[in-house]
């Protein structure tokens, strides 16, 4: 297969390919969770998906969709879908369905020619959409080449599996035999024996300046990332773990890279053995079996997030056992791997 500098390229302009339109908007008090139709947003993570829903889908699959309200976030949307305010969609003009490897070239494509040109003060409108030109490689009658935009992409993902593949071999440990759960001894403990708790900084978002160190909020998804900044405080930390004692209570995040932290979030580092992932990923399950206990009118406060116990499997001397703890996360670490290790190539 000819490489991206062989092709002929030619400037397209989006109207040019594709259909540009608007889609309906599901409000969010209509909503029924808890079903299988994705609902689509303008966020940039993703695939700006929000949710599930039961509600049946108001748009078709198989389309490019962009975020119209801000810098022109893009997906490739397979299935059928709900969607919010400010959501386009892209349909071929011929009315066929992208393949998915088709609509990853062409949000390449599009990311690649709208890099940093949209934001809040020019946002990615349905008529800048159409009028965008992209750079896309073409047949000899210049017209758009989507055979090789197949392939090209086809061929990227056997490459980043094969790549995946052999780092997963390198790293997997033979599977180590521990004892079922229900065969320990379990004794409750104090979240403050178990850890040192440290408070961390309130950072307003008018205080913040845009950079690359995640900034982690009381939150109960991506992470708990909520922003990426340059600032520095005494927050900055890494190989800990996050607990939320504002916002989304008890929710809590393990944190290996170096961040920021919410005053709504604790930071919590082991008393009783070195930080390691897989203590802190059991150490999470635990913590989070006391979450129905909190609410709005009984907050998970500093106070009580210090006295609260957790129940943890113990040596035969009656203390945390951490070997054990560590040795089961990463059991199920190796049991999800190795689904995964031996994917087809295409």
């Amino acid at each position: 297969m000819k490489t991206l500098d062989q092709c002929k390229w030619k400037a397209f302009k989006i109207e040019d390919i594709f259909k540009i339109s608007g889609t309906t908007t599901t409000h969010p008090s209509v909503l029924t969770k808890k079903g299988k139709v994705p609902r689509i947003t303008c966020a940039a993570t993703n695939n700006g998906l929000d949710d599930f829903y039961n509600n049946s889908p108001t748009e078709e699959g198989g389309v490019l969709t962009i975020d119209s309200a801000t810098v022109g976030y893009v997906g490739y949307q397979a299935y059928d879908f709900l969607a919010t305010d400010h959501v386009e969609k892209l349909i071929l003009k011929d009315g066929s369905k992208l393949s998915r490897y088709v609509a990853l070239f062409i949000k390449m494509a599009i990311d690649k020619a709208c890099n940093g040109k949209y934001g809040y003060g020019y946002k990615f409108a349905q008529q800048r959409i159409r009028r965008q030109t992209l750079q896309l490689p073409v047949t000899p009658k210049d017209e758009p080449d989507w055979a090789f935009m197949e392939e090209y992409m086809k061929a990227k993902e056997h490459q980043l599996l094969a790549q995946y593949q052999k780092y997963i071999a390198q790293i997997i440990d033979n599977q180590q035999i521990t004892p079922p759960v229900n065969s320990k001894q379990w004794r409750a403990f104090r979240i403050e024996d178990i850890f040192d708790v440290k408070n961390s900084v309130r950072l307003t978002k008018s205080d913040m300046s845009e950079g690359s160190t995640p900034f982690i909020g009381a939150s109960d998804s991506n992470n708990g990332i909520t922003a990426f900044v340059s600032n520095n405080n005494s927050s900055r930390d890494s190989n800990v773990l996050g607990v939320n004692y504002n916002g989304s209570v008890v929710e809590n995040f393990y944190h290996p890279y170096t961040a920021l932290f919410s005053d709504d979030v604790k930071r919590l580092h082991l008393k009783g053995c070195a930080d390691n992932k897989y203590t802190f990923l059991f150490m999470k399950n635990a913590i989070l079996q006391q979450k129905v206990k909190f609410q709005y009118g009984y907050k998970f406060n500093s106070g009580r997030m210090n006295r609260q116990y957790i129940m943890l499997p113990i040596t035969p001397e009656g203390t945390p056992d951490y070997e054990y703890m560590a040795g089961y996360m990463k059991n199920i670490e190796n049991r999800i791997i190795q689904k995964y290790i031996n994917v087809k190539l295409l």
